[in-house]
């Protein structure tokens, strides 16, 4: 890792940036090869976590499931709260150290293959892969959609349930603005630590949904548009001249 960083600051064009994920002139094949490119990505994530279950003999199940509107792959890792606290981290972080060593390998073998100074259309190509595998590093830290950052910082905080005992107290609190003077919910069946720390962690849980769900909104439109402009394309060729096909502009990007 501490290779590549050095490579990208040696060569222009390695560093990571958006436009890597626009490797040739076409939206389709760019779009179609980081799809179908992230799914081994994803499940090495996932075999991670596992791998570094199994190393203190735990058992684990590979799942799919759903954070808000996101679909992730999760990867269950039953007793790993009879593990001493110390020793689950790994456990936890071995994902995002397994997508690090990732970007890391793609950007030095992209630096590899280069010809007369120039990246490649392969070396393209493992830029973009490496981009959105950073970019799945970052979603990490939403750790209010219990992201591997928030078993952490449970870990950390010696929570037990910390998201249930955070939405319950939520709808408590939002029930009491309604009127409503009877909880849903007996907070005092909470772990201590739980009803202690969801006391504000409610509020940013809420916060992370509504910024969550705004961004959704501000993305929608642009997603649209570009899936709009690609079938258009695909239905009637006809109607697309060569620079349709060719790399969207950065104002649709």
């Amino acid at each position: 890792m501490v290779a590549a960083v050095v490579e990208m600051l040696r060569v222009p064009g390695l560093a990571p940036r958006y436009t890597d994920l626009f490797f040739t002139r076409s939206m389709v094949i760019d779009g179609l090869a980081i799809a179908v490119g992230q799914v081994p990505l994803v499940l090495l994530h996932e075999a991670a976590h596992a791998l570094a279950g199994r190393r203190l003999g735990l058992r684990s199940q590979l799942s799919i499931g759903r954070r808000l509107y996101y679909v992730v792959f999760l990867t269950s890792l039953n007793g790993l709260v009879t593990v001493e606290r110390r020793k689950r981290y790994l456990p936890m972080l071995a994902g995002m150290i397994a997508d690090l060593l990732i970007v890391a390998a793609f950007t030095l073998a992209a630096d590899a293959i280069r010809e007369h100074g120039q990246l490649t259309t392969a070396g393209r190509l493992l830029l973009a892969l490496a981009y959105f595998t950073l970019l799945r590093v970052v979603w990490q830290f939403l750790f209010y959609l219990e992201t591997d950052l928030y078993y952490v910082i449970t870990n950390v905080l010696g929570c037990q349930d910390l998201q249930t005992a955070a939405r319950r107290m939520a709808y408590n609190r939002l029930a009491r603005l309604v009127g409503r003077r009877t909880p849903r919910y007996d907070e005092s069946l909470f772990h201590p630590r739980d009803r202690q720390v969801a006391r504000w962690y409610s509020w940013l849980l809420g916060f992370g949904y509504f910024a969550s769900l705004g961004l959704l909104v501000l993305t929608l439109a642009p997603t649209v548009r570009l899936l709009g402009t690609v079938f258009g394309r695909l239905v009637h060729p006809e109607r697309a001249t060569i620079a349709d096909w060719s790399t969207a502009p950065s104002s649709s990007a």
